[in-house]
C-alpha cells in the first residue's frame, strides 16, 4: 500500500521546474529513486523530500509521503550514524564526497517494491549511479519508457513502510548499505591506477555488509541465522539476490570474524582481486586460515577451502573430522565452536548411492552409514553418524557427483543493482 498524496505546491515545484535538483524555499528538493518489480529495476521517478536535520557527517531528507517521521527521530538516527560511520570507516575504507558537501544523505522514502506489511522487502540500496553525473547516466541507460538517473550525491535510501524507521533493523541496514558505498569509493579508486580492475562480486559485496551491520553494533542478524537454519541448499558463491543468499553470505563471513577477527573483514575489502582470489588473499596476508584442515585440497585456493571445511564443520559440531576428496581419505580437528547454533533439524533419513546435484560452494547435511564415498568435484566430511557434502567447485552452475551415504538434505527446502562497469559510464564525478 503506498501513501502517494501530493500536496499542490510540491506537487507544482516537481512537475514544473525544469533542474532534477530542485530546492525551495520551504527547504524541500527533489530526488529520483528507483522503481522495483520483481527485485528488479525498471526505471527512475522523481519526488520531493524535506530536509528534516543534519549533523557533522549526514543529513536526513523524508519523502513528502512519510509525515510520521520526525525531527527526533532523525536526529536519533544521525546520532547513530555519527557514532557508527567511524567504526566502519576504519574497518573498511574511505567515503567518497561527489557532492562536495562532506555528508553522507540518508534519504527515507518508501522503496517502491511492490511490497506489503509481512512481505519480504527491500529494506534499502545504494546507488552507484549517483557517483556519476546525470548526463552520463542517462546517455548510458535510458531509451525508451526505461531511464535511469542519478542524484549526483552521496546518498543511502532507507526504507520506512514495511521497515520502521530508527529500529534495530533499520540501523542495521544503514551500516549494511553504507558498506556498499565504501567498497565502490575503494573499487573505483583502484580501477583510477588499473583499467582492467574488476568490480567486487556480489556474494563477497553482500557478505561483508551482512557483517557490516554486526560490526557496527546491530547484530547478530537473527532472522538471518535463522533462515539459515530452515533454508534449502544454497551455493555461498552464487548470487540470486534470495534471503537464502544473504543468509549464507552472513554466516560465512560472521563465522570469519568470529572465527580470526575483524582485521581479515579489513584484509578482505582491501584486497584488489575479487571474489575467491580476494578472499583467499586476505587469508594469506593476515596469516590465517592456513592449510591445516585436511589434505589434498582440489584447487589452488587453499586457505578459502580450509575456511569452508571448518565452517561446515563447526555449524554440524564436527571436531575430529574424517572426509574425503574425490575418494582420498584425510582428517583434521576442529577446536573452535561455532558461536550460533545452526544445525537444521534433521527430518528422516533417505538412503542414496547414486548422483547428487550441488551447485559451487553449496553444502547438504548427511547421516552417515559408515563413511562417505564422493568423486570430484565433492568432499564428504564426517564424524560418527553426522556429516556434510559440499561442492568444491569454484563455479556457480550445477555440478552433479557420485555419493554413498544417507542423506538428510537441510530443512526448507539477480543482484538489484545491475552491476557497474566502470568504462560505461564515463569518469564519476569529483
Amino acid at each position: 500500500m503506498y501513501k502517494y498524496s501530493l500536496v499542490s505546491v510540491l506537487f507544482f515545484l516537481f512537475s514544473c521546474a525544469n533542474s532534477d535538483s530542485l530546492i525551495d524555499l520551504f527547504g524541500s528538493k527533489s530526488f529520483w529513486s528507483f522503481n522495483i518489480e520483481n527485485g528488479q529495476i525498471t526505471t527512475s521517478y522523481q519526488f520531493p523530500a524535506v530536509f528534516l536535520a543534519e549533523s557533522n557527517n549526514a543529513m536526513v531528507y523524508v519523502s513528502y509521503d512519510t509525515s510520521f517521521v520526525t525531527k527526533s527521530l532523525a536526529k536519533d538516527v544521525l546520532n547513530e550514524f555519527e557514532k557508527t560511520g567511524p567504526i566502519l570507516e576504519s574497518t573498511f575504507g574511505k567515503r567518497p564526497d561527489v557532492d562536495k558537501n562532506g555528508k553522507v544523505i540518508l534519504l527515507f522514502l518508501d522503496i517502491r517494491d511492490g511490497a506489503k506489511q509481512g512481505d519480504p522487502y527491500i529494506a534499502g540500496y545504494f546507488s552507484p549511479y549517483d557517483q556519476y553525473s546525470d548526463k552520463s547516466v542517462k546517455k548510458s541507460l535510458c531509451a525508451g519508457s526505461i531511464c535511469i538517473r542519478s542524484n549526483e550525491a552521496d546518498i543511502l535510501y532507507l526504507d520506512t513502510y514495511p521497515a520502521i524507521p530508527g529500529s534495530r533493523d533499520f540501523l542495521a541496514t544503514m551500516a549494511h548499505e553504507y558498506q556498499h558505498m565504501l567498497h565502490f569509493e575503494h573499487d573505483y579508486e583502484y580501477y583510477l591506477q588499473n583499467t582492467s580492475a574488476k568490480f567486487e562480486e556480489t556474494w563477497v559485496n553482500e557478505g561483508l555488509s551482512e557483517v557490516a551491520s554486526d560490526i557496527a553494533g546491530y547484530g547478530p542478524q537473527t532472522s538471518r541465522l535463522n533462515y539459515y537454519s530452515s533454508t534449502a541448499t544454497d551455493s555461498l558463491i552464487g548470487w540470486n539476490s534470495s534471503l537464502a543468499d544473504y543468509s549464507n553470505v552472513y554466516v560465512y563471513f560472521r563465522f570469519i570474524a568470529d572465527s580470526v577477527g575483524n582485521s581479515v573483514i579489513s584484509a578482505i575489502f582491501r584486497d584488489n582481486d575479487v571474489g575467491i582470489a580476494g578472499v583467499e588473499n586476505a587469508f594469506a596476508n593476515t596469516n590465517t586460515f592456513v592449510s591445516g584442515c585436511g589434505s589434498n585440497f582440489p584447487h589452488a585456493y587453499t586457505r578459502f577451502e580450509c575456511s569452508f571445511r571448518l565452517e561446515q564443520a563447526a555449524i554440524y559440531g564436527l571436531t575430529n573430522v574424517s572426509g574425503n576428496v574425490a575418494g582420498t581419505a584425510f582428517s583434521f580437528t576442529r577446536s573452535a565452536q561455532y558461536k550460533f547454533n545452526l544445525a537444521p533439524a534433521v527430518p528422516p533419513a533417505s538412503s542414496i548411492s547414486g548422483s547428487l546435484t550441488l551447485s559451487g560452494y553449496a553444502a547438504k547435511a548427511v547421516n552417515v552409514t559408515s563413511s562417505i564415498s564422493t568423486s570430484s568435484p565433492f568432499t564428504g566430511l564426517w564424524e560418527g553418524s553426522n556429516g556434510v557434502v559440499y561442492s568444491h567447485d569454484t563455479n556457480t552452475s550445477n555440478s552433479t557427483a557420485n555419493v554413498t551415504t544417507n542423506v538428510i538434505g537441510r530443512l526448507c527446502g539477480s543482484s538489484l543493482m545491475p552491476r557497474v562497469d566502470f568504462p560505461t559510464l564515463g569518469a564519476k564525478l569529483n
